[in-house]
């Protein structure tokens, strides 16, 4: 982008750059230039030929400046989402809610990502649009990225409204994290589903399991603290194919449905069990684990799961203690678990993003027990 010190550019391009770990040398260059930066998901076929979870960004850029600062709105579905906040942002500020700038309490409830009706969400709010500084820029470098690095570099989360920066800052105080134990734990994927069914571990079978040890926990099992979200059809070609589970009608014993059977003995499958980390033989089903969905929902408004003792997708594991039951806690509420999910295209949580994840003290227990 080159342009005089008084011109502005204006480009639309798919995200990237605002996510790259390697992207800190050009985000460096991009926010001191940065005016606004709007990121849409292309769930209303804006670009009929494009794929329409396909997020991309209107970026509007000025000459640069000594300072960054720019307006930042994501989860963006229509452009008049754009300008109707940006309009009433602008009133907000003349108004007495200038006075409170992480959102004024006497202002409507900010709309969600989809809204009532489950239809994606267009309606308009002030804030919506997110005034970023050098402050902001701080804050997610040390959130998001490796220590010690520059706000300047720092990658660019998909902040929904301005109010979660409070909730960013809470997460960035806190004084234990799951990163003070990284010596004590490790993630595994437990069973890959692909290679696990080449090498005969466990094949695909619908059906309802007998009993907790032969339950396979699968992805769309899990929801926000919940380990009964979805079952499987009887054929179940897609990943679409899953019905939800009403909580309200289940039987205190009812097993979900499962796609997976164990192939292996039961005995067979605890020798598989045995991995090696932190410098020992764990055996991962020996204790407790912190189980959770690998791939994140890009649409989703929350991304957390449930922690679990029983076979799926992906987990965390510490050696000794209950931490990792404990930890489980925060991943419940669903505002807990956006800065892990809210980075511009992130797909995975994986070890290295979880690390940075509160680790709240166990409770102690009742008195007289």
């Amino acid at each position: 982008m080159t342009t005089n010190g008084r011109g502005m550019t204006g480009f639309l391009h798919p995200e990237g750059d605002y996510d790259d770990p390697n992207g800190g040398a050009l985000r460096r260059a991009v926010y001191s230039r940065l005016r606004y930066h709007f990121q849409y998901q292309n769930e209303l076929l804006l670009f009929p030929e494009i794929n329409h979870p396909k997020l991309y960004s209107v970026n509007i850029s000025g000459g640069a400046s000594s300072e960054p600062s720019f307006v930042h709105m994501s989860n963006l579905f229509a452009p008049h989402t754009v300008d109707t906040s940006l309009g009433e942002m602008a009133v907000a500020r003349r108004s007495i809610q200038a006075l409170q700038p992480k959102g004024g309490s006497g202002s409507a409830p900010v709309p969600g990502i989809k809204d009532d009706d489950g239809s994606w969400c267009v309606r308009a709010h002030p804030s919506r649009a997110i005034s970023i500084r050098r402050a902001e820029l701080d804050l997610f470098a040390r959130l998001y990225d490796e220590p010690g690095t520059a706000a300047l570099e720092a990658r660019l989360p998909a902040l929904h409204a301005r109010e979660l920066l409070g909730v960013l800052e809470k997460f960035a105080a806190f004084p234990r994290r799951l990163a003070d134990i990284s010596d004590e734990t490790f993630s595994t994927d437990m069973w890959d589903e692909s290679s696990s069914q080449r090498n005969g571990t466990i094949r695909r079978e619908t059906r309802f399991p007998t009993e907790l040890t032969s339950l396979v926990v699968q992805g769309p099992h899990l929801y926000v603290g919940n380990p009964l979200f979805k079952t499987p059809r009887a054929i179940c070609d897609t990943d679409l194919a899953h019905d939800p589970i009403d909580l309200m009608e289940l039987s205190g014993r009812l097993l979900a449905t499962d796609q997976l059977r164990p192939v292996v003995r039961p005995q067979d499958l605890h020798r598989q069990d045995a991995s090696c980390a932190m410098g020992v033989a764990v055996r991962i089903h020996a204790g407790y684990r912190l189980c959770h969905r690998e791939m994140l929902s890009q649409a989703g408004n929350a991304r957390c799961s449930a922690p679990l003792r029983r076979r799926s997708r992906a987990c965390a594991c510490r050696r000794g203690g209950t931490d990792s039951a404990t930890t489980g806690r925060c991943w419940r509420p669903r505002l807990l678990l956006l800065p892990a999910g809210g980075l511009q295209g992130e797909k995975h949580r994986d070890g290295p993003c979880i690390q940075w994840i509160p680790r709240p003290t166990p409770h102690p227990p009742p008195y007289g027990t």
